[in-house]
């Protein structure tokens, strides 16, 4: 393209040249065709070398752009890698003081605030002084100390036809305490608490002097069953409770029916 370029631009200056020529005296062209050929030729070599100064001025600015824009990227990314690297230093810096914190932080030290009640109670289990045990573990309100009071006792070392009068070596008293505590929450250790108040149940003394506190102690439970049927319908122990839940409607029954039921009680 540039060839055609200067060959177009060269044919024209000649043109011009060689009708100058051609008024002027050459009878025979020589003139003419002699000096066409010197200007064609110096105006071709004055044109190309132009062209290409040209040229290199632009590769020269071209490649001097793409030096300045290469070194601005090089920068550019050696100062995102500089962040990103500090930024992973920074972490890891934070990392190893929470290490070091940590292991310079003792644990916390759990403390039983009912050790001493718990050793009291273990003793008496072992004596076998069931009553004492258990009201010890009941006067604290804490349904967990109850259970693990429980748990560390042979239920037919409490309930059975030879543990004491009316098949238990607990007293009534005792025994309304560890219903209504029990009760208190069915949702853990279900199937424990199921087997107690099973028990505790037909243990009862209509005839006790306690037995007055019974209609409130039974209605509570019944509501406690009740809440726990209905929030768990699949679980294992469901089924038990339900039956026990009429075995005390029955029990309330029959306290209707020998006049120790209380005022609104249904």
């Amino acid at each position: 393209r540039t060839e055609k370029m200067v060959e177009k631009r060269v044919k024209a200056e000649i043109n011009a040249i060689e009708g100058t020529v051609a008024s002027a005296e050459d009878p025979n062209g020589r003139l003419s065709a002699n000096l066409s050929a010197n200007i064609s030729q110096t105006l071709q070599n004055q044109l190309l070398s132009d062209l290409n100064k040209q040229m290199a001025r632009n590769t020269q600015e071209q490649n001097q752009l793409m030096t300045r824009t290469f070194a601005q990227l090089r920068q550019q990314l050696i100062m995102d890698i500089q962040k990103m690297l500090d930024n992973h230093t920074n972490r890891l810096d934070n990392k190893v003081e929470d290490a070091i914190a940590r292991a310079q932080t003792p644990a916390p030290v759990h403390v039983d605030e009912n050790a001493d009640v718990r050793d009291k109670i273990r003793a008496l289990v072992n004596g076998e002084k069931y009553n004492e045990a258990f009201t010890a573990a009941l006067m604290q309100s804490n349904l967990s100390l109850v259970v693990d009071t429980i748990e560390s006792v042979d239920p037919s070392k409490i309930f059975s036809p030879d543990a004491g009068p009316n098949g238990t070596c607990l007293e009534q008293n005792i025994i309304l305490s560890l219903i209504s505590q029990l009760a208190q929450d069915l949702g853990t250790k279900s199937a424990l608490k199921l087997s107690y108040l099973q028990d505790a149940i037909l243990t009862l003394n209509f005839l006790h002097p306690s037995s007055q506190h019974l209609p409130q102690v039974l209605g509570e439970l019944q509501q406690k069953i009740v809440q726990f049927t209905q929030l768990n319908p699949r679980d294992p122990a469901t089924r038990g409770f339900k039956m026990l839940n009429m075995s005390v409607n029955g029990i309330i029954k029959e306290l209707g029916a020998t006049g120790l039921r209380n005022a609104g009680f249904n």
